[in-house]
This record gives structure tokens, sequence and C-alpha cells, in this order.
């Protein structure tokens, strides 16, 4: 029934045949590593940009891995390990007993997960990853951080926000998705303006810190901050995208007209959102991380690494969405420009550019397409 696992020199036990879901008992993904990677390396950084140690909540611990891995790479102030299936519980111990982690601070706890958080004390990191919709535990967990606490969270509900199930996005996140070239992006950014929405029905903002997409998952990691005037400032950053898709010009808007039309080519535009166009990165904070990693490069993955460095350098370009070279170079009749000298070239001409996590052949600029078509036309 259980096969034992290796992950960053931490063994344990879970299901042997569920690595593709979660029906099994006690549920690993290696295909998370990357998201536990960076949950890892998040708590470090913070700890040492604070100068404190964290009250943790893993709240759906399954095999436990990630707290393993946090018990073995992150000082904290109290680690409590959750899970509301009985076996998962007895399976974390054992894996913990496995890898000879002995430690007081170390809680385990077999209860629902809201109820854990309705009777818990505040928190100053919680990691929220559901196999079913986010939004029962979103409530609970919000009000359960302590101020400049983090909220870490994951999403397989990729389809919806990206644009697969147009109503079902309405439906749960109030907001109509994109569903073309930078589709992952705009459902990152849909759904960071629902959680700002949520947070502020409890005077609080939340400030994201690192926000991504990989395969199957969207990873989110953001900060609460308890101020009313940011809560209200946030609605600012919440706009609607007007898209052209014959000539691919996209702009930002407040408010939508539906008679209004392409000021390049003339064709109707389409809108999506509302959804958020702020910052999806704090520098200073993946910076901390990237240095985390270099140090103890054996506990982290190559690719994990790689995300990550990518991830920094397009947070240097504040753009709320990205440019498909090979759409581009499809609707202009151009040859693909590779999309390193594309960007190299863009930055000699004055412009911010770099490449993006979100798509191999996509940029992020703040160059105009006609500008981006004209520097392919001379690659």
């Amino acid at each position: 029934m259980f096969k034992q696992f290796n992950e960053a020199g931490i063994h344990f036990y879970a299901s042997r045949n569920n690595l593709s879901t979660k029906r099994g008992n006690v549920f690993y993904n290696p295909m998370m590593i990357v998201n536990r990677d960076f949950s890892v390396a998040i708590i470090n950084a913070l700890t040492t940009l604070n100068n404190k140690r964290m009250r943790i909540l893993d709240l759906m611990a399954a095999s436990g891995v990630r707290a393993l891995r946090f018990s073995k790479s992150c000082v904290f102030e109290e680690l409590v390990v959750n899970d509301v299936s009985k076996e998962c519980v007895s399976v974390i111990k054992r894996n913990f007993k496995l890898n000879k982690i002995k430690n007081k601070r170390i809680k385990f706890c077999n209860e629902s997960a809201n109820n854990l958080l309705l009777r818990s004390s505040t928190f100053d990191y919680i990691q929220v990853d559901p196999f079913e919709n986010i939004h029962k535990f979103l409530d609970l967990s919000l009000r359960k951080l302590k101020n400049n606490g983090i909220l870490a969270l994951t999403t397989t509900d990729t389809a919806s926000l990206s644009g697969t199930y147009p109503k079902t996005c309405l439906r749960r996140y109030s907001s109509l998705p994109f569903k073309y070239d930078f589709k992952h992006e705009f459902g990152i950014r849909i759904l960071v303006k629902d959680l700002q929405r949520l947070a502020s029905k409890q005077d609080s903002f939340l400030e994201p810190l690192l926000c991504y997409h990989y395969k199957h998952h969207y990873g989110l990691f953001l900060r609460k901050v308890h101020s009313k005037r940011r809560a209200n400032e946030s609605f600012k950053n919440h706009k609607y995208l007007i898209y052209c898709k014959k000539c691919l010009n996209a702009r930002i808007t407040n408010s939508i007209f539906n008679s209004e039309k392409c000021p390049v080519c003339g064709s109707k535009l389409d809108f999506f959102g509302r959804f958020y166009t702020g910052s999806l990165w704090d520098r200073r904070v993946l910076s901390l991380m990237l240095e985390n990693f270099k140090s103890k490069e054996a506990e982290f993955s190559r690719e994990s690494f790689k995300l990550l460095s990518l991830i920094y350098e397009e947070s240097s370009v504040e753009t709320p969405y990205t440019i498909n070279t090979h759409l581009i170079a499809k609707k202009y009749s151009l040859k693909p420009c590779s999309v390193n000298l594309l960007v190299e070239s863009l930055k000699k001409d004055g412009f911010k550019a770099s490449r993006t996590h979100f798509n191999n052949y996509s940029i992020r600029t703040n160059a105009s397409v006609a500008d981006i078509v004209r520097i392919m036309k001379e690659c």
C-alpha cells in the first residue's frame, strides 16, 4: 500500500498508487516539488528579512513531506502539521520518526481545516493546498493570519481561471477570463484580485510576494497587511483588459464601452476582467530566496532554481501582461525571432524587456506591438 519516496534528502512514505490523484489516502505529488522548494525558501527569506521566527501551519499536510522539509531546512517558533485523515496523520508521524526528527516545537493535529482554524490562535504562515474549491478555506485562513503574515496558496483550478470554463470563472471569481496568449498570467491576476477583495472585508490588504504558474497549478505567496487605507487603494489596481484579436493590441482601462473600436486597426474590441494590474513579485524577497537556493543547493531542485531565476528577471519589467512573439510573427507575416535576441534588441532601443516564465515564446515589455513588429523586422 505504501512506498518510500525521497525528496531533498527526506525519506518518507506515501500511498503507492496515487501520484496523479488525491483519491489515495496519503497523497504525494512529485510535480509539486517546485512549490515546496519555494515555500521553504520564502520562509527562510522572510525569517532573515524580519529577524523573527514564524509560527507555521501546514493545513492539509497529506504525507507530511512539506512539513518534513520545513523541519529540516527552516527555523520556526512552532510548526503545526494537520490533516483531516487519521491515516495521513499516522503516516506523517511515522515519517518524522523515519527521519529522526524530534522537536518540541512541532505539533500534529487530526482535524478538518476549518475546525482547526476556528480554535487556533494566529499564525505567521499558513499553507493552503486544497484539492477542492479554495474558497471554503480562505476566509478563516485570512482571519487567522497575523499582521504581515503569509498566505501560501496553491490551486489547480487553472481551467476556469484561464478561460476554458468562463462561466465557472465568472461565478467563482466575479471576472471574465482571458483565453488567449497570456491566459495563465491573467488567471493568476484574477485570483489575486479576488483574494484582495476578500481581504478588504477584513480591513486588510494582500500584497503579492511571489506568484507563478508551473505545469498544472498556480502558486501564490501573499503578505497580509492590516490597513484600511491600503485595502481601499487596492481597488485602484482592479481593472479591465481591452484586447484586439486582429492586431493584438491590448490596453488597461477602468471602465468598458461595448461600442469602442480598436484605435490601431478599427476592429471590434473584446474586454476581460476585472483583474489585478499591480506587481506579482517582491524583488527583495525573490533575491533572498535565490541566495537561499545558492547557499543550500542540495536542498532544492535545479528546475526550481531555473524557474525562480527567470521570475526574478521578469520582475524587473512592470507590465500586467506579456506578448507572444510567435503570435505576432504569424499575424504580421514575419519570421519568428529568437526571444533572447528580441529582448536585447528592445533594450538597446530604450525599452524595458525580459523573458517570462509563463511562456517560452513570450516577452514582458513596455514596448507597443508596433515597436515589436518594427524590431522583429530588423532581427
